[in-house]
Parts: C-alpha cells; structure tokens; sequence
C-alpha cells in the first residue's frame, strides 16, 4: 500500500520504559515512536495465559535515572550530576556520570523511602568507574551496607547492624564495558531505614571513614536504581516519576488490545475474602474460603454453599450512604461440578430488580446495574440461591462500583480502593504525518454506550488543526471531524454499535473525504470540502487539544500519509 505507515497494535505490542511504542514503517525499516502513558495507580489486566494480572511498578525508586536533585527525589551531597553522558548497559546514552567536589567530606547520593516493617528489600544498581574503583551501598545509615570494588568485579563487605536489618546479601555482575550491577538485599526489623545510599569511596577498607578529600574530577558512572521488595533484585524496571504502565488486555480476543479506563472505585473493602466478618449478612449461606484456584491463577477462590430448600439462602454486603447515580456489581463465578448452575445477583435498594445467571464448569465474570435516582441509600450487592435446592458455586473477585458499567478489577483487602484515569497521549512528530492528505484508521470498541464524548485522531496537539473519529454523546453513534485552523468542514455521525469493535478509516483529501466503516463507505459521494488540516504532528487518544480521551478498548490504529483508494479502503475495514 502507502509509504510511511504508521501502526498501532495488529498483535504486535511494543512497550518500553513504561511507554507504549507506535511504529514507523518506512522502506522496509522500523522506527519507533513514544506515546506516553499516564496513571498515577495500579491496575489489572488479562494476560496472554488467560489469567488476571496486575500492571504495575515493582521498582519503588521514582526516578531510576535521573539523579540530579533538581529534577528528581534524589539528593547530592558534595557531588555533581551530569545526566546522559555515556553509554549504558541498554547501549544507548542515557547513564550519568557522579562527580565528586573538593569537600572534605562523604560524597554521597540518597533517596528517601518509606519502609515496611517485617519486609525483604533488594536495592540494586548499575555502576562503572570513573576515577573512583570503590562505592558503598546503604539502606538505612549504618543499618545495611555493603561496599564494592569495581576493578576486580567483587563485594569487599555486606554488614547489618541486626537492629534494624539481618540477612543481609550482597552479589556484583558484570555486564561488559566496565559495567556491574551491584545489589544489596536485608530483612526489615523496624521502620529506621528510611533511605537509600550510594557513596563513594577512595580506599576498600570498609573500617575506613567515608570521609576523604575528593579532587573534584573522580567519580563513578550510574544507571538503572532500583529497591524493590524481596529477596530478588528483579529485571531492571524503568521509572520517571512512575507514569502508568500501559495495559496490554486479551479479554475475548489472542491479538490483545489497548485498555484505557476513566477512574473507578470498588466500594467493597474486601473483595476476595467473603467470610461472616467482611460479608456479615449471612441467610441460610455458608462461605469455605481459598478451595481452588480463581482467575489470577492462585489458590484463593471461595466456595458458596446455599442451604437447601430456602430460596431466600444468600451473602450480601451493606455499602452505606451512596448517593444518586448508577452502580454495578460484578463477581467471577464458576459451577463446582461439571453441570451448569443457576444463581442470582442483586443490587438492594437500587432500581434493576434480581437478574438470574449461569455459571459453567469456566470462570466468568457476571455483573448487574441498578439506579438510585435521588437521595442517600444503603446499597445491598448480594449474591442469592435461584431455586430451593441451588447447587453450591465458586466466587472470587467481588466488586462494586459507581459507574453503569463494570470496569477492570480491582483488588481490596480492608477498604476501598481507587484506580485512577488513564490516558494515552502524544506519539509521533511532523515528519510522520502529511497535512494535506492521509487515512487515520482504527479497530475499536467503547467501554460503555453511555454518553460520553471519547476520542481519537491527529492534530496539530491542539483542536484547531485536527482529523479524528469519535464516540458521541448520542447512542450508539460514532462521528467524523476534520478541522482546519479552528473552522470545522466536516462534522457527521453515522450508527455503529459502540461496544462491539468496528474497524473505522477516514480518508482525508481535498474533495476526496470520506469514511468507511466495517467495509462499508458511509456517503456516497465524497465531501467536496478543500480545506485541509495544518501542522498536524501527533497522534493521540484525545480530542487533539489534551480533553475527552478515549476511554475504550482498541486492537489496531494506523495512519497513512497517503489518500487510500475506496477499494483499498474497504479491504482495510473489512
């Protein structure tokens, strides 16, 4: 087809430092370029085994490359940071170089952390020399420590004072170049380790005092901080300022597809755990916890056994105190046998009545919807025999929220917990996008059909010059808009089922626009308008101007630099 493609997705996933990568096809070359993906919590997705899992940041270091205390967490004492000045294990340059002044004095960087009690650290980095062959290692002054030698590749000491940390390790790697990676692990007694230290040193003894006169030229090379929690140092896993990990889902599909969320709250303070103390509303239910395996792969599923011959048997929870809105409730069950089982959910007091499910000898997610229309309510989510002799099923994952939609799962264990919004936003420069023809093309689905604007498109990283598609307001409607220099030429909605993916191209070309949706054209002529977009520079998940992000799922997007032809067109999104 066209040079200079553009490609999102398609099975092929691409992340890196926590970003999420677009590629650039030219000439049979592949360039990459950034979007930047932000979320300020944790959240899970479904892997490629099926299983639920948890996108998050293991490395508690927030900026595990940038050193320099002006623009990170980190302090420097009597040394200078000079970022990107050789090349790192990643082979690229990104690693910085510590420098030590004339002090008389220790020549230290630290981060201040907060430690959990009864805890297994591993603080790890990568080091080189440069004019200083020895370094040490804290968590904590004088609580655990260790000191390296660079030019022979060893751990000269590894010490705890027994207090404050025991067991305490200390190994040295190499990886080529003059590079090691230097980690320091210990078991946490109390909260007194409050940060981590790198310092560095003119002679191995460790009886030495780490203080020395430095020259003001010696110093060290570092890259790839990390403190993580365990006995493990872990692969080295990328921060700045822990901008959210990108979710990859494979929900329903084996290609995978971008999940993008608005911020959500489970309302249950424990989700897992279906005992009398977390789900003190018993009727003629019993709860045996952790008998098989849930969809996260572990042990910890409970069983619900309802009493025979009462169809009021049930659990439920009191969620105090909500206001109006709509609110859903969802649970993964499953059949404890091979035969199919009946059950009911119901969200008490709420409008939506008790709906009946199925649960097979598969996990499943079931979930129901109901409304308070004004006021302060006390919620009831419940779960409920459907005839007087209903079998027993598997539960896990409870979660109730304040949306008309259920939304990833997320995890309580003693109180509510809320995953933030994410966006996806600003991949790609000028020279990858063409003003005054093109295609923005996508495979898509929204979360909900539920009146909110989501967006996606190219622009000018504002809403003066931009080419996008977007979910609207109305139901079930996806619309088209091109604007150039703030006036808007083409604006037209056309039907589609919001949540269901459709594959969606627009053709951007004076007198030649048009869109094709499932591989069918959606005008019969083309538009006649001229006016094309200028400047156009990035492709993102939003309106163009940072606004109305598109909060859905998304298997594909590609852009062209080229105007498709119609058959071209109709291949592509069919």
């Amino acid at each position: 087809m066209a040079e200079g493609i553009l490609k999102l997705g398609e099975g092929q996933w691409g992340v890196k430092d926590g970003n999420l990568l677009l590629d650039k096809e030219v000439a049979g070359n592949h360039l990459k370029r950034e979007f930047t993906v932000t979320r300020g919590t944790d959240a899970t997705y479904v892997g490629k085994d099926g299983l639920i899992k948890k996108a998050s940041f293991y490395n508690l270091i927030d900026y595990s490359e940038d050193f320099d205390e002006t623009t990170s967490d980190w302090t420097n004492t009597n040394v200078s940071v000079e970022t990107n000045s050789t090349i790192s294990p990643q082979g690229i340059n990104n690693a910085a170089k510590i420098t030590e002044d004339t002090s008389d004095d220790e020549h230290r960087i630290e981060l201040v952390f907060s430690q959990t009690i009864n805890t297994n650290y591993s603080y790890s980095v990568f080091v080189k020399a440069n004019g200083r062959d020895y370094f040490g290692m804290n968590i904590g002054a004088s609580r655990l420590y260790a000191n390296f030698d660079l030019t022979d590749g060893s751990v000269t000491h590894v010490q705890s004072n027994g207090t404050d940390f025991n067991n305490e390790s200390a190994s040295i790697t190499s990886f080529g170049n003059g590079w090691y990676k230097c980690t320091l692990s210990g078991y946490a007694l109390t909260t007194n380790g409050s940060y981590v230290r790198f310092t560095l040193r003119n002679v191995e003894s460790v009886n030495s005092t780490l203080n020395y006169l430095g020259n003001g030229t010696s110093g060290v090379y570092i890259w790839g901080a990390q403190l993580v929690e365990g006995t493990e140092a872990l692969d080295y896993q990328y921060t700045n300022g822990k901008e959210g990990i990108p979710r990859i889902d494979f929900t329903d599909n084996t290609d995978g597809h971008l999940l993008l969320e608005p911020e959500s709250r489970n309302l249950l303070p424990y989700s897992e755990d279906f005992s009398s103390l977390n789900w003190s509303h018993k009727v003629s239910a019993s709860i045996d916890p952790n008998v098989v395996a849930s969809p996260d792969g572990t042990q910890n599923a409970s069983k619900l056994s309802f009493h025979q011959g009462s169809t009021t048997s049930r659990i439920e929870k009191q969620i105090p105190s909500q206001t109006a809105g709509s609110y859903t409730f969802s649970v993964w069950a499953k059949s404890t046998t091979s035969e199919n089982v009946q059950f009911e959910m119901e969200i008490g007091s709420a409008s939506g009545g008790t709906e009946a499910r199925t649960a097979t000898s598969d996990w499943q997610r079931f979930e129901i919807t109901g409304s308070v229309s004004s006021g302060t309510v006390n919620l009831y989510p419940q779960i409920e025999a459907y005839s007087s002799t209903n079998p027993p099923i598997y539960i896990w994952g409870a979660q109730f929220e304040k949306l008309s939609y259920p939304t990833s799962y997320i995890p309580t264990n003693g109180s509510p917990v809320t995953r933030d919004a994410e966006t996806c936003t600003g991949a790609g420069e000028a020279a990858d996008f063409n003003s005054e023809e093109g295609v923005l093309y996508a495979e898509m689905a929204a979360l909900a059909n539920d009146g909110t604007f989501r967006m996606i498109g190219v622009s000018d990283g504002t809403e003066n010059n931009v080419v996008n598609f977007y979910y609207r307001t109305d139901a079930n409607k996806i619309t088209v808009r091109l604007k150039s220099g703030g006036s808007q030429v083409i604006f037209e909605s056309f039907d589609i089922t919001a949540t269901n993916f459709s594959k969606v191209a627009f053709r951007y070309k004076s007198g030649e626009s048009n869109l094709f949706i499932d591989g069918v054209k959606q005008k019969a002529s083309d538009y006649t308008t001229t006016d094309m977009p200028s400047g156009l520079n990035e492709l993102a998940f939003d309106s163009g101007g940072g606004g109305q992000f598109l909060y859905g799922k998304c298997k594909a997007v590609r852009v062209y630099k080229e105007a498709l032809s119609d058959s071209e067109l109709k291949t592509l999104t069919s």
